[in-house]
């Protein structure tokens, strides 16, 4: 079986031979760039975490969560709580709370509406 030839401008790889001599070094150099940037990014972050204190509370958290000799059923409550989170049950208290006092907001602005038709409604006729 005979191998057909390959075109002259083409090497025993398939790469052409007018490609830059460099570019895998360039593909190379690019792709470190991109990651020393990301890693920039990264320790931007990590320090910004740091200088507000977030990654403080969140080892206090779960270093006493560690330290618990009887696990908490559910591990993202005890550290909702040790970061200063309402409990499931404050939570859902709030939430009937809002929608309470949000049906009482919406009887006093259509009282106020009302209001407020009513006294536009003799001027009315004078403008």
């Amino acid at each position: 079986m005979r191998k057909t030839p390959r075109p002259p401008d083409m090497d025993a790889y398939s790469t052409p031979l007018n490609a830059p001599l460099c570019e895998g070094r360039n593909d190379k150099v690019s792709a470190r760039n991109v990651l020393k940037e990301k890693e920039a990014k990264k320790e931007v972050f990590r320090k910004y975490l740091d200088s507000n204190g977030v990654l403080d509370a969140l080892t206090k958290a779960l270093v006493s969560l560690y330290e618990q000799n009887k696990k908490p059923s559910s591990a993202i409550e005890f550290i909702q709580q040790k970061l200063g989170g309402p409990t499931l049950a404050e939570h859902e208290k709030l939430k009937a709370d809002f929608s309470d006092l949000q049906l009482q907001y919406n009887e006093l602005l259509a009282k106020y509406q009302a209001k407020c038709q009513e006294f536009e409604e003799p001027f009315g006729s004078i403008i």
